[in-house]
């Protein structure tokens, strides 16, 4: 459950087989008597604060839980907890705040890529969405064969509008994981949005004008769907009409991120397997 490198307190052993067990009353006895005996371990909090999570007791899960990071500020179990107990209760400030420090402190520990995800779900909800892309996209590529983290990306897409590239990962974590009916049920409701967002894009072009921000917004339409080639040609008459245009300021990626983040998407669907570099290859913590 949580590996602990320790185990002196005899209560602490019996409260970790009765979480094996999922038997969260008695872990919790356990855990309890062994925080009165030595309340200095940040492990016992995180567990007591896990036991009280699966118990619905919620308020006094996130009150062991920070005591446990408080106590243990270096211990990335602790912090996957925390994160861990954000995302049940849609704390998207906390689950950010967590999960980058579960990262910043082993970035190549056990909990690291779910650690990792929690950070994509958490910008996704904060509707950062041009700090979830990269993210994410470095996750496919280091863990191209993982159906979690293409349905992951999926969302983070679907989220940011990109109704494309989201098909793409959704069609890929399926591919890995068939038998999953949530896939199957993400992916049959993006393919529904970018169906609609096609229906909108005929009807848009059969009204639009000659104006600046119709290819703007024409363009916009393309790059949710996919088609950079299209997207460029529809900025780039953009331009043309309105040379001091605020390109930038439309509500997607700019043309250059998108088509970047399509290429991610690509080529790690394609990839074979490869030995997977270490995810602490620069200082941003993922």
């Amino acid at each position: 459950m949580a590996g602990d490198e320790w185990s002196d307190n005899p209560a602490y052993d019996r409260g970790m087989d009765a979480l094996e067990a999922d038997d969260w009353t008695a872990a919790e006895a356990f855990l309890r008597t062994a925080l009165d005996t030595q309340p200095e371990r940040a492990r016992v909090a995180a567990n007591l604060g896990f036991a009280l999570q699966q118990q619905g007791r919620l308020d006094e899960a996130r009150a062991a839980m920070d005591r446990a990071c408080a106590a243990a500020p270096t211990d990335a179990y602790t912090w996957f907890r925390r994160a861990q107990l954000a995302l049940q209760t849609d704390d998207h400030d906390t689950l950010l705040a967590a999960s980058t420090r579960c990262v910043e402190v082993d970035p190549e520990g056990p909990f690291h890529l779910e650690a990792a995800l929690d950070q994509v779900r958490a910008l996704v909800f904060l509707h950062q969405h041009r700090r979830a892309a990269p993210k994410i996209h470095r996750l496919t590529l280091l863990h191209p064969d993982d159906p979690t983290v293409w349905s992951v990306c999926a969302i983070a897409e679907a989220a940011a509008g990109r109704w494309g590239p989201a098909r793409i990962a959704a069609e890929r974590a399926c591919a890995l994981d068939p038998a999953d009916p949530d896939l199957r049920e993400s992916l049959g409701q993006i393919r529904r949005g970018e169906g609609i967002l096609r229906v909108a894009l005929v009807g848009f072009v059969e009204d639009m004008g000659d104006a600046w921000t119709d290819h703007v917004a024409h363009g916009d339409l393309l790059s949710q769907l996919g088609d950079m080639e299209g997207a460029r040609a529809a900025y780039a008459l953009a331009r043309a009409a309105h040379p001091d245009g605020p390109l930038d300021a439309h509500s997607f990626m700019s043309p250059h991120e998108a088509d970047s983040a399509l290429r991610a998407l690509e080529t790690a669907a394609l990839s074979r397997p490869q030995p997977r570099p270490s995810d602490d290859d620069d200082d941003t913590p993922f």
